[in-house]
């Protein structure tokens, strides 16, 4: 889902670039250029994919991105793109004048996504036991970090994961506001789970599956269970009592 600030939906329909406004009142504006063959949310903006090759989308001031493009990846917070430069995990944005200025609290950093219409969740890991989770304030520049327990501390990689792998402008939340993880621990992925609110973490429960074997996040059942699959299996898990039903394969 397509997500302007205010939580704004924006669509395409047809060659037009729809914005939801105020009163059920809705801002149109035809496409600019050679339509989209594919796009992705990121944050407050679009990375798109055309027949010319890629480019940006800012959907807080509605205009293209012509400069910046030089870089892996972006995201755009209210109207300021960052993008991520070649080589070790630099990020950079550009000042009043269009010089790139280096942001030094995610040198090194993975953003995982937009956590609100003014923060970013970013995570840093340089080895075992290394790993870092927090908040960036864009506009503020400040550094809020998230307590990671021990166990996770130990996963050798960490990742944020939504329903059948689809992501919006903002980083999915389940029923209940969380924010799902999956953690490789080398034989299998567990699940952690990021209160939204309290920045609190918390294992939803540990995978039975060996780390080879596919897994996915399904669909949240409500707040307190699950919808997955682990390998040819498809399961309910219940989050409070950690109980495991299997739903497919059928039992004879």
């Amino acid at each position: 889902m397509l997500r302007a600030p205010l939580g704004k939906r924006v669509w395409f329909l047809g060659s037009t670039l729809c914005w939801e406004g105020d009163d059920g009142a809705v801002d149109r504006l035809p496409w600019p250029g050679e339509l989209p063959m594919s796009y992705r949310a990121v944050g407050h903006g679009m990375q798109v994919w055309s027949r010319s090759g890629r480019s940006w989308f800012d959907l807080t001031t509605r205009r293209p991105i012509t400069n910046g493009k030089d870089g892996e990846g972006a995201f755009f917070v209210r109207g300021t793109m960052l993008y991520e430069g070649r080589n070790n995990r630099t990020w950079w944005r550009r000042d009043a004048t269009g010089e790139p200025v280096a942001i030094a609290a995610l040198h090194g950093c993975q953003v995982l996504g937009l956590f609100d219409d003014d923060q970013l969740l970013c995570r840093r890991q340089n080895g075992k036991d290394t790993l870092q989770l927090f908040l960036w304030h864009v506009a503020k520049d400040e550094v809020l970090p998230i307590t990671v327990p021990s166990a996770l501390r130990a996963a050798g990689s960490v990742g944020v994961i939504a329903p059948m792998h689809e992501y919006g402008s903002l980083l999915a939340r389940d029923p209940a506001g969380r924010i799902w993880f999956s953690a490789n621990n080398g034989h299998r992925y567990d699940q952690w789970l990021l209160d939204a609110a309290t920045l609190a973490m918390r294992p939803a429960w540990a995978s039975e599956r060996d780390a080879s074997a596919s897994f996915r996040l399904l669909q949240w059942l409500g707040a307190d269970a699950v919808l997955v699959s682990e390998g040819a299996k498809i399961l309910r898990v219940d989050l409070t009592t950690g109980a495991r039903t299997v739903l497919f394969p059928r039992p004879n």
